[in-house]
């Protein structure tokens, strides 16, 4: 760090099309290879992007070691994020992570669903804002928090009705809209927003077991029920049948499928991934989400899709 040398803190930072940040791969590899300290903000970037032109909407899933990445959508997990990677910079706390790159979007989002989703949970009710954002800023700044839970209504039963969304960045409006929608149609639709999917599903969520994942609910638990409540049987006493599903997963993100698309791998449950998969076009947000089926009538889709398809599994129990 240079503050070593000149004794005064430095602190590089810069911003540049998302999109052009792969015309100087060798240039961010051998900064990061070198452990070079930088923030690096990426605005605007992905589909989002598509009023600006269809050729500058692509993002890809950059991971390099010493590298975190960031993908806030609301302003104040940025401000969070930005004065967490300027604390740890000037405090040379990185732990290997001195480079920190933010994808942002200059989608405008309504930042009022932020503190409103929060509170409509059972564990924050009557809470005020201050408190509830000190709990939720740990959870921002360890790669995800959950924004919708539905696990204090009554009729949540997981393994019935029940899928968990990983949405990302300026897609997180339309992953609440078909919460919404899905919850109207007796599905409940939880909303996890990956922050940074390095620090989620990545090799630090790794090396503490994911952690994070599991305070958020999200595991591979098997929900099990006795089979004969459903076909009405009964199995013979040595041998009892048991039928098991899992709580699905549901990624959508502004970009490569790899952004989100380990998560099921980790816990072990069925997961469909929306992404960008082929070549955009210009137009309206709202168009082209459309277009890539990332609206929320899609997302709402897909969720029904990987409930009805997740298999159901037995379980033999001997004794």
């Amino acid at each position: 760090q240079m503050g070593r040398f000149s004794g005064v803190p430095l602190l590089p930072l810069m911003t540049v099309y998302d999109f052009f940040i792969k015309r100087a791969l060798d240039q961010l590899y051998y900064n990061v290879y070198w452990r070079s300290s930088f923030i690096l903000v990426g605005t605007p970037s992905g589909i989002s992007l598509s009023p600006e032109g269809a050729q500058h909407s692509w993002k890809s899933d950059i991971q390099f070691p010493s590298l975190i990445t960031w993908e806030p959508a609301f302003a104040k997990e940025m401000e969070w994020i930005l004065a967490e990677s300027t604390r740890r910079h000037l405090q040379e706390d990185q732990e290997d992570r001195e480079g920190v790159l933010v994808r942002a979007s200059t989608r405008g989002l309504p930042q009022k669903q932020f503190i409103k989703r929060l509170k409509a949970q059972t564990r924050f009710a009557g809470q005020a804002t201050a408190d509830v954002e000190a709990v939720i800023r740990k959870d921002v700044l360890a790669g995800g928090y959950k924004l919708v839970d539905h696990s204090a209504v009554a009729g949540y039963l997981p393994g019935d009705n029940v899928v968990t969304i990983l949405a990302m960045g300026a897609l997180v409006p339309e992953a609440l809209e078909a919460s919404d929608q899905l919850l109207e149609d007796g599905v409940f639709a939880d909303v996890v927003v990956v922050t940074s999917a390095d620090l989620l599903l990545g090799r630090f969520a790794e090396r503490d077991g994911y952690a994070q994942l599991a305070a958020l609910g999200v595991n591979g638990d098997l929900q099990l029920v006795p089979a004969g409540l459903a076909n009405g049987t009964i199995s013979e006493p040595e041998a009892r049948a048991l039928a098991g599903r899992f709580v699905p997963l549901l990624g959508v993100c502004d970009g490569e499928a790899g952004l989100l698309d380990n998560a099921g791998s980790i816990i072990g449950v069925p997961q469909k991934t929306l992404c960008v998969s082929h070549f955009s076009k210009s137009g309206t947000p709202q168009d082209i989400y459309r277009y890539h089926q990332l609206d929320s009538a899609s997302i709402a889709a897909a969720g029904k899709q990987i409930l009805e398809t997740t298999a159901a599994r037995n379980v033999q129990i001997r004794g």
